[in-house]
């Protein structure tokens, strides 16, 4: 906490409350999707939340107020996307908001009232909604700021050093992760380059190589629902196999359900939601099935790892079992992300440990999926400390990870709002690969996949610099063990 605490101080976040990707604009259109719904009561303190959205944004539009005062904005690409959400709420009828439309049989399952959630939609949300996206367009979008990167906000050297060791829980200079980033994808491509001798058309470039898949149905869905039983085969497999490496596999349930069509433009092809803390609901592993026909198969592997199993779903559900241990490391929060992103990042890694990508294609799928992360410690750090253009970003993107241009404007938009987010998950996959590699050297013939794996994980989230004490008390515990065997023997 006091880790979070240092470095937040550093962020200016008052004048920048929400944008595209988080803020209560966001949450309220997910919150029937969320919320507990077991009685009566449930249904009240739904209506109690939507009614709460009102104040929320008049905050929003204050604290909005004071970033144009001192010029701390976003810049265009974030207001506009902004604009596009609020505005995609303004509906004239209670019948239209997508809010009504998720919560109205919730209220009916639990004999809530209908009747006021019409009415709390009608005359709060909307009006709500309306209200912000018109002071966005007349107001803020005027001081947008047109470059992208955080280095362009008064002290924004310092702040970007606070989101670098908030996120990625580390004080590495931006230009010393900019040139780890620059090897990472080095070396990954060279690993590319020798499964590409294994696969068709290897004197491609890259995103020729690529764009050439596209035209292969085979690798793609035939429809949303192929996609989804993938997904669902895919996991019920991993969870057999998983106890081959860790000592304890929770029993928490975890449902594949399509990402809602309402949110399907701005979301990636899969993400977990963890289960409440209190359990009040299962865990969901969200999976994006518009546009199925341009989602390949071969990435199915790495993506279920990382967010089902053992990766986040996994990692989350343990946690929660610890009822002893705070909340605040049930549940990771942005100043662990290293340590939770970084193990869904190490849980791709797993899967070469548990057996998959046997098929070339796949284990091309799972490096195109690494690739992509170690070009993120190159772009952001591009775009905030070195001042580079969204075009300098986009063209980076293109020729080292191959991603479409669609990924490439979502992917830069996240950066753009989030500065050190994404250093988070490939600085916490190589701490941890370097743990185990260190427990490895160090016990030999002690060393334990298990073992490893529940020092790893019985803390909960916490920063890199405690899990690295954390491993390194426990491969001493085992060793003075070792010594004591022997000294009996």
């Amino acid at each position: 906490v006091r880790v979070e605490k240092r470095s937040r101080l550093s962020l200016q976040l008052y004048e920048l409350p929400a944008n595209h990707v988080l803020g209560p604009h966001m949450y309220l259109v997910q919150a029937a999707n969320v919320h507990p719904w077991s009685s009566k009561e449930d249904a009240v303190t739904f209506l109690a939340r939507l009614r709460a959205f009102e104040k929320q944004t008049s905050q929003i539009i204050e604290a909005f107020q004071a970033g144009i005062r001192k010029q701390i904005t976003w810049p265009e690409s974030v207001v506009q996307e902004m604009m596009s959400q609020c505005e995609s709420q303004w509906v004239f009828t209670a019948e239209e908001s997508p809010i009504y439309k998720s919560a109205q049989a919730q209220m009916l399952s639990v004999g809530g009232d209908v009747q006021e959630l019409r009415r709390v939609v009608r005359d709060i949300v909307v009006p709500s909604f309306r209200s912000l996206a018109c002071f966005l367009k007349d107001k803020y979008l005027p001081h947008a700021r047109r470059e992208i990167g955080i280095h362009a906000l008064p002290n924004g050297k310092e702040l970007y050093a606070g989101c670098i060791e908030y996120f990625a829980s580390t004080k590495r200079s931006a230009q010393d992760i900019h040139e780890l980033g620059l090897a990472e994808v080095e070396r990954i491509q060279s690993r590319i380059a020798g499964v590409r001798n294994r696969l068709p058309n290897p004197d491609l470039s890259l995103v020729d190589f690529v764009d050439s898949l596209y035209q292969d149905p085979k690798l793609f869905a035939s429809g949303p629902e192929e996609l989804i039983d993938k997904y669902i085969e895919f996991l019920n497999d991993a969870r057999k196999r998983v106890h081959a490496i860790f000592a304890n596999v929770p029993p928490a349930a975890l449902d594949v359900k399509a990402i809602e069509s309402y949110r399907e433009s701005t979301a990636p092809s899969a993400h977990y939601f963890p289960a409440p803390d209190d359990r009040s609901a299962r865990a969901v592993f969200y999976v994006n099935t518009s546009k199925f026909e341009a989602r390949p198969l071969y990435l199915i592997e790495a993506i279920a790892l990382h967010e089902g199993i053992p990766g986040h779903h996994l990692q989350i559900a343990l946690a929660q079992e610890f009822r002893n241990m705070p909340r605040v490391r049930r549940q990771p929060h942005n100043f662990c992300l290293s340590y939770a992103e970084g193990w869904g990042l190490y849980a791709e890694f797993l899967g070469e440990v548990l057996g998959y990508y046997r098929v070339p294609m796949n284990q091309f799928g799972r490096l195109m999926t690494e690739v992509w992360r170690a070009c993120r410690l190159v772009v952001d750090t591009g775009i905030h400390a070195l001042g580079w253009t969204r075009e300098q970003a986009s063209d980076y993107l293109r020729r080292n990870a191959a991603l479409p241009f669609a990924e490439i404007e979502a992917e830069l938009d996240r950066s753009i709002a989030f500065p050190g987010m994404w250093l988070a998950y490939k600085i916490g996959e190589l701490k941890i690969l370097e743990l185990r590699q260190h427990a490895e050297t160090t016990l030999r013939d002690r060393f334990s996949w298990k073992g490893f794996h529940t020092v790893v994980l019985r803390s909960g989230a916490v920063p890199l610099q405690m899990l690295e004490q954390n491993v390194k008390h426990w491969i001493e515990r085992e060793r003075r063990m070792a010594a004591a065997e022997a000294h009996r023997s």
